[in-house]
C-alpha cells in the first residue's frame, strides 16, 4: 500500500469511530431487512393461495 491509501483508510476509520456509523454494516442490515421482507411477502402470499384453494375445495 501507498501512503495516500493508508493515510485514507486512517482518516475513514476515524471518521467512522467519531461518527458512530459504519456504512458497510448498516448497508448489509438494510439487504438483510430486504431479504427478510421478500421471505414474508412469499409466506403471505402462499397462505393466502391455501386459504383460496380450501374456500374452492369446500364451497
Amino acid at each position: 500500500m501507498n501512503a495516500r491509501k493508508i493515510s485514507a483508510d486512517t482518516l475513514e476509520t476515524a471518521r467512522i469511530n467519531r461518527d458512530g456509523v459504519n456504512i458497510d454494516d448498516e448497508m448489509q442490515k438494510l439487504l438483510m431487512i430486504e431479504q427478510s421482507y421478500g421471505a414474508s411477502a412469499q409466506v403471505v402470499q402462499v397462505a393466502g393461495r391455501m386459504i383460496d384453494i380450501l374456500l374452492q375445495i369446500k364451497g
